[in-house]
């Protein structure tokens, strides 16, 4: 997903690639800030139901992001 969205911005919309890097920066700290929370889910529903929940909220993400996107940006 990082890489799609790296070469989606400096490709389609000629974003440079400093400012690529800034916008998908996000992604990876939340990434970081949830993991605990996510361990702590783990622990407590079980592995499977919290990576079946998150899956499908990945999941949901990058089919709204591939929707909600189009050939210029806004």
């Amino acid at each position: 997903m990082i890489l799609a969205s790296t070469l989606f911005l400096t490709s389609v919309w000629r974003h440079s690639v400093l400012r690529a890097g800034l916008e998908t920066a996000p992604g990876p700290l939340m990434a970081a800030l949830v993991a605990v929370p996510g361990g702590l889910l783990a622990a407590r529903y079980g592995p499977r139901a919290s990576g079946l929940a998150g899956s499908l909220l990945f999941a949901g993400g990058g089919v709204w992001w591939a929707l909600a996107t189009g050939a210029e940006p806004d």
